[in-house]
């Protein structure tokens, strides 16, 4: 494989067309990873990410399983950047069936589970990865938001403060710490919270979202 990226990052299209002609020779699992990687690099996510969990699901191929495991995953990790949720969760899933249960594959798998709305499930997944990753301030984040969104602000508060408490300027933390003040109706700390990320992040998106929140809070 490492040939093979080697000339995705020279020429992709190029890369594309040398591993589906290596394919019709016998290159297999190993050729068509490669063109998947190739699409990729091409922004065509989508279809790199079915050729990915196609070969994934292959248990004939000859693959270790911990190969198909990470194989699903970049396949969920593709589909959740098409915004494509459903099939994202499944892949994700399907890596877990594997044997993949990483922090990060949690955290992945939580933020597909939160874009169709399954809070609470996100939750736990959140809760999980901090298990194997504690006291990780973005893990904290997401959790801060997925409890807020779960209909639990005062766990969001507390998961905002102790990711404050690893990273005191991280602007997600700050963000989620005021929207649940806001949702806790303590809107005058939140304000201040959301002040001191404009001050320190005035060009990050997170502060945008912050003066956006306060702009409806004033009525404007």
């Amino acid at each position: 494989m490492a040939e093979c990226m080697a000339r995705i990052g020279a020429n992709p299209t190029v890369a594309r067309e040398e591993a589906a002609q290596w394919f019709v020779l016998g290159g297999g699992a190993e050729a068509k990873t490669c063109e998947a990687r190739a699409l990729e690099a091409l922004g065509a996510r989508g279809t790199a990410a079915v050729i990915l969990a196609g070969i994934a699901a292959d248990r004939g191929n000859g693959l270790p399983k911990a190969t198909r495991a990470a194989m699903m995953q970049d396949a969920g990790r593709l589909w959740l950047g098409e915004k494509q949720y459903r099939l994202s969760l499944e892949a994700l899933n399907r890596a877990v069936a594997l044997g993949l249960r990483d922090a990060d594959l949690l955290a992945m798998r939580a933020e597909a589970k939160g874009r169709l709305g399954m809070w609470p499930e996100a939750v736990a997944d959140l809760s999980a990865a901090l298990e194997r990753a504690p006291g990780r301030a973005d893990l904290l984040t997401l959790r801060a938001a997925a409890n807020r969104k779960s209909g639990d602000p005062l766990a969001g508060l507390a998961d905002a403060e102790a990711a404050l408490r690893k990273l005191p300027h991280y602007p997600e933390a700050l963000f989620e710490k005021g929207a649940s003040l806001v949702v806790l109706d303590r809107v005058p700390e939140a304000l201040k919270v959301w002040f001191k990320l404009i001050e320190l992040h005035p060009d990050s998106e997170m502060a945008e979202l912050a003066r956006r929140n306060m702009q409806r809070l004033s009525g404007n």
